[in-house]
């Protein structure tokens, strides 16, 4: 037992160590409960704490008891053009009014800023810019891994390539569980010549802790024009939405396709839409891919109907196995006209959205599927744009 404090001792973590019966593995399974910011607290109390908090084995145990919770990047450009971010949980965006806790985005990450990526605590920030004068200026893809937690950054090498030829660069960011290391990807678009349309692309991997730098691999197996920024992360995949062939005015939901990436075996795979959505207008009622609930998701406006539509790919790869979640009502979620509107996650029986308002707010949407209920909270002010990506603070670091 632990003796009482004498008149004039101070209380110390480490002095208590010493005398406690308390097992170390029992102090290890405390500790992987506590979050980043109490543990950063305990690496100064001693060598011990120190060694313990930052060995693998402990960081990957705790990364596997915060990925229980729901917790989001909220990552928002202010009027000023400033772009911040902030980590919270289900449960902060239903107490408070969250706008005192955003965190600056590094003024010397952001070069000429594309996009956000996140994957188990850690964000890669995603930069395409040109460089150099008329006769030889360069395209230049750079990215920087970033804990927010730890305030950790990890640079990868740079990709150059002839400004004339590329015409847009989408990204990737994963870990691959096979090799028990992360991953950055691009897909590079490149111009024709002559009648500048997309012709060609090419994909490069670059894997962090390697020594093989950027690798050249398969070429992207479907129309790049309509690939998003960067792709999402699942199951150790990278996924995209885009359509089959470049070449149309019109499209409809025949023309998309699930484009995945699996990082272990670094094949490209294919699935399509749902059979019952066939026909369905695309340049009207525009589709997204997302993940929700562990699950692949569609989602779109169905402006037919004015209903909010998702689906969800039960069977990962499985064309039959999409299976229609929900069909809400627009006007019950007491949007505005042209609102910006997406799903944020699914919490119990409540599918949440966030939206960026006309009056340039935040807000947080909460609709219960089972009562069709509907309640709402202003986040966060003065916002030029607003997305929000999953997020675990952790302990991760790829080095200096």
């Amino acid at each position: 037992m632990a003796r009482a404090l004498e008149e004039g001792e101070h209380f110390s973590l480490g002095s208590i160590m010493e005398e406690t019966t308390l097992s170390k593995d029992l102090i290890l399974e405390i500790l992987s409960w506590l979050p980043v910011k109490s543990l950063l607290r305990f690496t100064s109390v001693s060598e011990w704490f120190q060694r313990l908090i930052s060995d693998p084995t402990f960081v990957k145990l705790h990364l596997q008891r915060a990925s229980k919770h729901s917790n989001f990047l909220i990552i928002l450009k202010r009027q000023d053009d400033r772009l911040v971010v902030s980590p919270c949980s289900m449960l902060c965006l239903l107490q408070s009014n969250h706008d005192h806790n955003f965190l600056r985005v590094p003024e010397r990450f952001l070069e000429r800023y594309q996009g956000l990526s996140s994957c188990n605590g850690l964000v890669c920030v995603a930069n395409n810019f040109s460089s150099g004068d008329v006769d030889s200026l360069k395209h230049i893809c750079s990215f920087t891994i970033w804990n927010p937690a730890t305030r950790t950054k990890f640079q990868v090498p740079r990709l150059t390539f002839r400004t004339i030829e590329v015409d847009d660069v989408s990204f990737g960011f994963a870990y691959d569980d096979r090799s028990d290391t992360y991953k950055v990807m691009t897909i590079i678009s490149y111009l024709h010549p002559t009648c500048q349309v997309q012709s060609c692309n090419e994909v490069k991997i670059y894997t962090i802790s390697s020594n093989d730098g950027w690798r050249t691999m398969e070429k992207f197996p479907a129309n790049t024009s309509f690939v998003p920024d960067y792709g999402k992360y699942f199951n150790g995949n990278i996924i995209w939405l885009t359509t089959e062939e470049s070449d149309q005015s019109q499209y409809t939901f025949n023309d998309f396709v699930v484009v995945f990436f699996d990082l272990r075996t670094e094949i490209f795979n294919k699935v399509l839409l749902p059979q019952n959505l066939e026909g369905v207008d695309a340049n009207i009622n525009i589709p997204e891919i997302m993940v929700l609930d562990d699950f692949v998701s569609l989602v779109f406006k169905d402006f037919a109907t004015n209903t909010f539509v998702v689906w969800q790919m039960k069977n990962f790869g499985n064309r039959d196995s999409w299976t229609l979640l929900v069909n809400i009502d627009v006007d019950v979620l007491q949007t505005e006209p042209v609102p910006f509107l997406k799903p944020l996650c699914i919490q119990d029986r409540f599918l949440v959205f966030y939206q960026l308002t006309i009056e340039n707010q935040m807000h947080v949407i909460w609709y219960d599927m089972r009562e069709g209920e509907v309640a709402r909270r202003r986040i966060s002010t003065e916002v030029f744009s607003v997305w929000v990506e999953d997020y675990i603070p952790s302990l991760q670091s790829l080095g200096a």
